[in-house]
């Protein structure tokens, strides 16, 4: 099927949700803008009925590169989880693309992603309190955060020897695990391992790598 055919029959099903959306095509690039009226309740926390004006940016690569999204309102200040151009940040980017693997859609990247973003900022507006389930920090030290969750490891270090067998394809059923458990990978970490590879390539464990290590180098000064 071709690109445009996949984003506008997308499209169709996100707005038939979503009905106060446009689709527009510009520079090469979809663009959906406009009103996403939601009415959500995450973590046994309060319901809440908002909306918010929103720009997705849908790139010629989709659905194997995940849209982009901005608030267009001014509601959400830059502190609030966005990057400096403007876009939200969502997660941690192997915690977004293994989301998004779930339901590859536009319907699925706004419901699993955008409206639980959303969500989370209304509830710490309205209450002042945390967002409903946790903070996640910004840049490396997010990413940080996430892998010692996902891998169950205490140490940062871990962390860094987890994303160098990615990096480098070190993944061996008969090496030891990253993880300095002592067992072997096949026993250990490995699953989980040769699982998450299938979400980023290595250039990009390799980046996080580098992005990572210069913030451990900073903050152990």
């Amino acid at each position: 099927m071709m690109h445009g055919q996949i984003v506008w029959d997308h499209f169709k099903e996100l707005q038939n949700e979503f009905p106060n959306l446009v689709l527009t095509f510009e520079n090469s690039r979809y663009y959906i803008r406009g009103a996403v009226e939601f009415r959500a309740q995450f973590s046994n926390k309060e319901l809440i009925a908002e909306s918010y004006s929103i720009e997705i940016e849908v790139s010629d690569q989709y659905p194997f590169s995940l849209p982009v999204a901005k608030e267009l309102g001014g509601r959400i200040p830059k502190s609030f989880h966005t990057f400096t151009n403007g876009t939200l940040c969502l997660g941690a980017p192997i915690a977004i693309k293994m989301t998004f693997s779930k339901d590859p859609t536009l319907l699925g990247f706004f419901k699993t992603l955008i409206v639980p973003y959303l969500y989370s900022f209304s509830y710490r507006e309205k209450n002042n309190e945390c967002m409903p389930y946790g903070e996640l920090e910004h840049g490396a030290e997010g990413i940080i955060s996430y892998y010692l969750e996902l891998f169950q490891v205490t140490s940062i270090d871990a962390v860094l020897n987890f994303l160098r067998a990615m990096a480098f394809n070190k993944i061996r059923g008969h090496l030891p695990c990253p993880c300095e458990s002592g067992s072997k990978i096949r026993y250990c970490h490995g699953p989980k391992l040769i699982e998450i590879q299938k979400f980023q390539t290595s250039s990009e464990f390799r980046m996080e790598l580098i992005d990572c290590i210069e913030y451990v180098r900073r903050t152990r000064r």
